[in-house]
């Protein structure tokens, strides 16, 4: 969770986020990814299985973000 407010900034894309989060997850020796991400913004997060996009982020907006992984 850390790694990902660390990465949320204005103009970064949905999918830059989930991507440099997985790779946190792996380099920490995460085991699996128990489901898809999920990660939307702005008027998105009503839906909440909205999956990924090349969506950029502003400023100020909302973001929505599920995820797990399994660990030992």
């Amino acid at each position: 969770m850390e790694a990902m407010r660390n990465c949320l900034r204005k103009g970064i894309r949905e999918n830059k986020v989930a991507a440099e989060v997985a790779c946190v997850l792996s380099r920490e020796e995460a085991e699996a990814l128990l489901f898809p991400f999920i990660m939307v913004s702005c008027l998105r997060t009503a839906y909440p299985y909205g999956g990924i996009t090349d969506r950029k982020i502003s400023r100020g907006e909302f973001v929505t973000i599920d995820m797990g992984a399994c660990y030992k």
